[in-house]
């Protein structure tokens, strides 16, 4: 078949068509083609099978998904450490994606969940950006914990109908 195409054939298949052009300007009826202002162009258009598939196609609108929020990594920054401990009355960092926590729903905002009772939320927050979001650490009692964001953010203009939900998977303990 390149055979064909390399002499300037054409190929009719029930998948697809092949044919060759030249596309740019030729200034006289002796001017010959130059590849720098001369370019040939290999076309393929449907066959029929694919008109046929494209007829029988069946469409099903779906809404788009909106990422959740990640936690990738959590800074104590009084204590330096990352992945590890919480320092109460200190300051919390977290790395991540669509972390930013908005919305008017009640869950939103950032939690610090212990193993046992009842989780607690963070009331001053100093940086909250989509990629990282920086905290107060309230006082905790000794334990461990892990962090949960729960935010609309959408990423977009408008804010999500139903809260996401991140969970940090690392353990974090208050000594």
């Amino acid at each position: 078949m390149s055979g064909i195409i390399r002499e300037g054939g054409t190929i009719n298949l029930p998948l697809f068509n092949t044919s060759l052009s030249i596309s740019g300007v030729f200034e006289s009826p002796e001017d010959v083609f130059d590849g720098g202002c001369h370019r040939l162009n290999v076309n393929l258009t449907k066959g029929t099978l694919l008109r046929d598939a494209e007829a029988n196609v069946k469409f099903e609108k779906s809404s788009s998904s909106t990422p959740a929020p990640s936690i990738i990594e959590v800074k104590d920054v009084t204590s330096g450490k990352s992945n590890d401990i919480l320092t109460p009355g200190g300051v919390v960092q977290l790395w991540g994606n669509h972390l930013r926590i908005a919305g008017e729903h009640a869950d939103v905002g950032l939690w610090f969940v212990p193993e046992t009772g009842a989780a607690v939320k963070a009331s001053v927050l100093v940086t909250n950006k989509p990629a990282s979001v920086i905290a107060m650490i309230p006082a905790l009692a000794k334990g461990n914990y892990s962090i949960k964001v729960v935010t609309q953010y959408s990423g977009g203009g408008e804010m999500l109908k139903t809260p996401r939900v991140s969970i940090c998977n690392k353990i974090l303990t208050v000594q």
